[in-house]
């Protein structure tokens, strides 16, 4: 079974330059095996949950080699998430979820890092 994704977990995106911490937007601390501030599908807003990823190598490249900024568009929730592990009624975030970004084609937002490794969603 995939770790469940917490407080400390890195992402990065395909396009991006860098990878980025994520930050869940659970209101209380679970307090499971250790673990606290598990992050849920829905934890999928450029600002809110992550910060930018750098540079973005497709807007760079349209942009004719200009250094463009990241500015992913994320409308869709990180799936497949654990449909059985909730965290205040929402689907947990497993280390295997992926996020599209719609700014760019193969925008895709992946985990490489869950922030733990003793808690899996089964």
């Amino acid at each position: 079974m995939p770790q469940l994704v917490v407080m400390g977990a890195m992402i990065s995106c395909a396009q991006g330059a860098a990878p980025v911490p994520l930050t869940p937007s659970q209101t209380k601390s679970k307090g499971n095996q250790g673990v606290s501030m598990i992050a849920t599908i829905f934890d999928n807003k450029l600002g809110a949950n992550y910060a930018p990823f750098g540079n973005c190598k497709f807007l760079t490249l349209a942009a004719s080699g200009t250094p463009t900024p990241c500015a992913a568009v994320t409308p869709a929730p990180w799936a497949p998430g654990a449909p059985t592990v909730l965290v205040e009624g929402k689907p947990a975030l497993t280390a295997n979820s992926k996020l599209l970004c719609t700014v760019t084609p193969l925008g895709i937002i992946s985990i490489t890092s869950p922030g733990q490794a003793t808690v899996s969603a089964g």
